[in-house]
């Protein structure tokens, strides 16, 4: 009997002191009108209107920017003998949103990108997702005529490499 009381009495403190919270928020509704209508001599219509009224709207909105990636991995694109047959995968890379360079080691030509990524063979990571995006976009290459067109499916075999820069 005594638990039920003692929970009887919670219930209506807690009611009595709801009402004496929207008791007072409607008081300082009331008093935020009048000083309103005595100031600008204009009826109030909703706090809110008023608020959105004399708030400004922000006068640009700046996007965040991507995270860097923290990476210390290039994709090797394609390996080849002669520069020449790699311009054009490179334009057609660039022409899809993936900045690549050229690059002569050891006597072959190696397009590579020119951003850095985390271990492309690790999935999850931002250079697993970017070998991804170079392989689809690989299948869609068509050569021009009198350039390699690196078989059947070119550029399945893109690959992370460590770039000392």
């Amino acid at each position: 009997l005594l638990l039920l009381v003692a929970f009887r009495l919670g219930q209506i403190m807690y009611m009595g002191s709801q009402n004496t919270a929207n008791s007072a928020e409607k008081t300082l509704q009331t008093t935020q009108q009048a000083t309103l209508e005595a100031t600008t001599g204009l009826p109030h219509i909703s706090a809110l209107a008023e608020v959105k009224a004399v708030t400004p709207a922000p006068a640009s909105v700046e996007e965040p920017k991507p995270a860097e990636s923290k990476g210390d991995n290039r994709i090797v694109i394609q390996t080849y003998g002669l520069r020449a047959h790699l311009e054009p995968v490179k334009q057609f890379f660039a022409d899809n949103g993936v900045e690549t360079e050229i690059q002569k080691i050891s006597g072959m030509y190696y397009l590579v990108t020119t951003k850095k990524y985390e271990n492309p063979e690790r999935q999850g990571t931002d250079g697993y997702f970017a070998k991804q995006k170079i392989v689809e976009l690989g299948a869609e290459y068509r050569a021009p005529q009198g350039y390699e067109t690196f078989g059947a499916k070119p550029f399945h075999d893109a690959y992370g490499m460590k770039f000392d820069d």
